[in-house]
């Protein structure tokens, strides 16, 4: 499958910032012949045809996905199991299904036990994947087309050789499906996106929210480009992240863990006035920052 193919019905489930900046790249790309918005918010469904992500809204499941050739769950972390499960219930047997969480082990273990426990037909086929993309917003309003360009998305199929043998092809439409939104790709199994991201992604947003909430009221008059950039991300909803924190909580005790560790060697070379340390423990960050570029 080359990267202009043409979707004929195209899914959204969840037309939020990511499900919307989907829609628009899509619409944008004509990538789809048709985008459905699926969501239980008549308000949001009515913005996302406003702000053209999606083509048509349907409050119905079922109805949206009996026809669709590729469904992307974009719901709450929480709720992306059973979505897939009831999107499974209802396509067709050739549909693709993939989602946007942001953290994999959970959705991937959970999509296939319940399929396995299932004892109804189970159609479609479910590849997990992540955009790492966003940002502190949220809110099918602040959607982009150009949200997934040159930013990397990681694609989590099951790491069962029995599974990768049977659905090569899908995996391989899920990374198409990607990169024709401009994204980046790379392929990963559920447990290493989790631990990656614990350290890229998800002990960031706990080191600003807790920077964020440590700074007292009286003082923000004078807080200046550093901390409003250090703490940016702390803005995020936090229903949403504390999902993330939960789901993902062994992965990221362990980064944090890794943190406490190198914020007690900064404690100790600043109690001793041990500046050769504190200057080469400034430098190892500095190293590593430059290294990422701008």
């Amino acid at each position: 499958m080359s990267q202009k193919t043409v979707w004929d019905t195209v899914v959204i489930v969840g037309v939020g910032l990511i499900g919307g900046s989907i829609g628009q790249a899509l619409r944008k790309r004509k990538l789809a012949r048709q985008v459905l918005g699926v969501g239980r918010r008549p308000a949001v469904l009515r913005t996302a045809v406003a702000r053209n992500a999606i083509d048509q809204a349907s409050p119905d499941l079922e109805a949206a996905v009996r026809d669709a050739d590729l469904v992307i769950v974009c719901t709450p972390l929480a709720t992306i199991c059973k979505t897939v499960q009831a999107v499974r219930k209802s396509c067709r047997a050739d549909t693709l299904i993939t989602d946007v969480g942001s953290t994999k082990a959970s959705i991937v273990g959970g999509v296939e036990s319940a399929a396995g426990r299932s004892r109804s037909a189970v159609l479609g086929t479910f590849v997990g994947s992540h955009p790492i993309a966003g940002s502190d917003k949220s809110g099918v309003e602040f959607a982009d087309p150009d949200l997934f360009d040159g930013r990397m998305t990681i694609v989590t199929p099951p790491s069962a050789a029995s599974f990768l043998a049977a659905h090569a092809d899908s995996v391989e439409q899920v990374c198409d499906f990607w990169r024709s939104l401009g994204s980046r790709l790379a392929l990963m199994t559920p447990e290493a996106h989790d631990e990656a991201l614990a350290a890229t992604s998800h002990l960031p947003h706990l080191v600003a929210s807790a920077l964020a909430g440590d700074t007292p009221l009286e003082l923000r008059e004078f807080v200046g480009p550093g901390w409003r950039d250090t703490t940016r991300i702390a803005a995020a909803d936090s229903s949403l992240w504390t999902e993330i924190l939960i789901d993902n909580g062994r992965f990221t005790l362990q980064a944090l863990d890794r943190l406490v560790k190198r914020l007690k060697a900064f404690r100790s070379a600043i109690g001793k006035l041990n500046s050769d340390e504190l200057q080469h423990l400034l430098h190892e960050g500095k190293t590593s920052r430059d290294a990422m570029g701008n």
